[in-house]
């Protein structure tokens, strides 16, 4: 198939976030993956509950609608009554859960360390997550510090998107003056106009801008 790509330049002083597309409480099992820093406490406790659990602390918890995201130090989730390893599944350090119902979602992405906060965009459809980990959905496939950065991307917005392969992003960091850095975003290795192409056409642009409005002013570009 044809292969398609995006290229999208900003210029700006630069940071990192990472943003992930958009039930009963969850309680935290017994067990740790990693230690808390000093000062920061598991924000649940780790009792035997008839919600389903983790089999580490939970650190950050947000709604957007009817789904409760959480994150923290876990990387499975078991079922109510469930005994550790007995029908438990995969989730790591992020997990979502019906408000409704308590069951977990097919909201699954890999996260590759732990996550210490969370918030929803205000119209729910979007993720927000601060942690110890570089890498969301995807693999690393090449690095020059404080240069370029390459890795895959899947993205997890809606079912179509979610059915494409993973695509390929580039970060290129170069400086364009004493105090700015210009940060150029190539996102390639599509198979086509699939729906991840199509939904990061507008998609891309607008976080730059935002990106770029936050370092500069202080504050992100206005949702519309």
């Amino acid at each position: 198939m044809k292969k398609i790509g995006l290229a999208v330049v900003t210029t700006a002083a630069v940071v990192a976030a990472a943003l992930v597309p958009a039930g009963p409480s969850v309680q935290a099992a017994t067990g740790r993956a990693h230690s808390s820093p000093p000062g920061f406490a598991s924000a649940l406790s780790a009792v035997n509950q008839v919600a389903w659990q983790t089999n580490a602390s939970v650190n950050a918890l947000a709604v957007a609608g009817n789904t409760v995201f959480a994150g923290g130090l876990f990387t499975r989730i078991r079922p109510p009554g469930n005994a550790a390893g007995v029908g438990d599944a995969a989730r790591k350090y992020l997990a979502a859960f019906d408000r409704t119902t308590g069951k977990p979602t097919r909201f699954a992405p890999t996260v590759n360390g732990p996550v210490w906060s969370i918030a929803t965009a205000p119209d729910g459809k979007r993720v927000v997550i601060g942690g110890d980990f570089t890498v969301v959905d995807g693999e690393i496939l090449d690095v020059e510090p404080g240069k370029r950065l390459v890795m895959t991307w899947q993205a997890h917005w809606d079912d179509a998107v979610g059915k494409d392969r993973a695509s390929r992003v580039s970060y290129e960091l170069s400086a364009a003056g004493a105090a700015t850095t210009k940060v150029r975003v190539v996102h390639d290795d599509f198979d086509g106009a699939t729906a991840t192409y199509t939904g990061s056409i507008a998609g891309w642009p607008l976080m730059l801008s935002s990106l770029k409005s936050l370092l500069e002013t202080g504050n992100p570009l206005p949702r519309r």
